[in-house]
């Protein structure tokens, strides 16, 4: 992945921060992977491509000259993260440079709640029940729910339902 701002061009109208997604990438002012408004390029004016655990860039048109922070490209040229290249009249300046695709988002994790039933209220007497009939099915023996408190209320029945 290649990260790098245009911050000088001759009509100033592509100064902006982009991002290449592959690991190799031609700059010139008729054909590759950016094209730049600039007469003083070739139609392919660099290539910049990894070089063991690095980048290089390489003049393609070297009736251009082309430096990198300062100074100038005949062979393959290291190149690292914050470095600047000037180019006609082009200053590109390479915010980050990586072999590695990016990685990709992590997978969304549902959050974890914990469920407390309080000891008498409704739905733990529901769970008792689910739990002796689930138990009661499957052949084991199990135990009935326990008995409702003293003057313990039912609650409402549901809306629509007649008791």
């Amino acid at each position: 992945m290649i990260e790098f701002k245009i911050i000088q061009t001759p009509d100033k109208g592509q100064i902006a921060a982009y991002t290449h997604p592959g690991s190799e990438m031609v700059v010139g002012n008729a054909s590759g992977d950016m094209i730049i408004d600039d007469p003083d390029l070739g139609e392919q004016q660099v290539r910049l491509r990894p070089e063991g655990a690095g980048f290089v860039i390489e003049n393609l048109n070297p009736d251009v000259e082309v430096r990198v922070s300062g100074k100038t490209v005949i062979d393959a040229t290291p190149i690292k993260s914050n470095d600047t290249v000037n180019m006609g009249k082009t200053t590109i300046h390479f915010l980050h440079l990586s072999q590695l695709a990016p990685r990709p988002p992590e997978p969304f994790q549902h959050p974890q709640f914990e469920a407390r039933v309080v000891e008498g209220s409704r739905e733990k007497a529901i769970l008792d029940a689910l739990e002796f009939l689930s138990n009661g099915l499957s052949g084991s023996a199990a135990k009935p729910p326990p008995p409702r408190p003293a003057g313990a209320k039912l609650p409402p029945p549901l809306p629509g339902k007649k008791t």
